[in-house]
């Protein structure tokens, strides 16, 4: 993705993670522009990883896995975490009342207006490309 692209979505947003829920789940502090800003859970949209509350010790080993690299992915432990951003699908919530979106974090803390295309990566596809999450489009699982 380009500066250009990034600035070009009507529904992106600078964000800061506060917490990993779990591997397709973050509540972030999302920056709305003229110093609104609001918390918000996020559902990274596309993806579906393991459970981990789930009954089943493999699975909920799967689960903790995928969310120790999304923590590892937003920079917690890291004392200046990446610059991150979340592209909404929809300004409303799921079921659940979270918002879907892509995060997108700097693979460096740069300044935002030294972001590239090889500094920025998709933690979305980046969990479905290691394993640690599939491809989901919000249909039965």
């Amino acid at each position: 993705m380009t500066r250009s692209e990034l600035d070009a979505g009507l529904y992106q947003y600078r964000c800061r993670v506060l917490r990993v829920v779990d591997g397709d789940t973050v509540i972030a502090e999302i920056d709305l522009g003229c110093h609104v800003l609001i918390v918000r859970e996020v559902r990274l949209v596309g993806i579906n990883t393991p459970e981990c509350n789930s009954k089943d010790p493999a699975e909920r080993a799967r689960a903790e896995a995928a969310k120790h690299r999304l923590n590892s992915l937003v920079g917690f432990g890291f004392p200046y975490p990446p610059s991150a951003w979340i592209r909404t699908e929809l300004d409303r919530g799921d079921k659940y009342g979270r918002l879907l979106g892509g995060l997108y974090v700097a693979a460096t803390d740069v300044p935002l207006a030294a972001v590239s295309r090889d500094t920025i990566i998709h933690v979305n596809a980046v969990l479905v490309a290691e394993g640690h999450a599939v491809a989901y489009d919000g249909g039965r699982r």
